[in-house]
């Protein structure tokens, strides 16, 4: 695995651990607007996250370097 791989794997991995942590600091009731907006804006760093890890993949079975490998 190339270095450039390795660190969109850790950071998908850190943001899912973190999306965790904050799903469990959820009360079940009387949940704060600010609880929810953390969670919201892991969850999309989450995503976006994934998404940047999906294309760096397709680009290297394509024989391309990607987008995130100047990173």
């Amino acid at each position: 695995m190339d270095e450039t791989r390795e660190k969109l794997a850790k950071h998908l991995a850190d943001l899912e651990e973190q999306v965790l942590d904050q799903e469990a600091r959820l009360p079940a009731h009387s949940v704060r607007p600010h609880q929810i907006q953390e969670l919201e804006r892991l969850e999309e760093e989450r995503d976006q996250a994934r998404a940047e890890l999906e294309v760096y993949d397709q680009s290297q079975k394509k024989g391309g370097r990607g987008p995130a490998a100047g990173k």
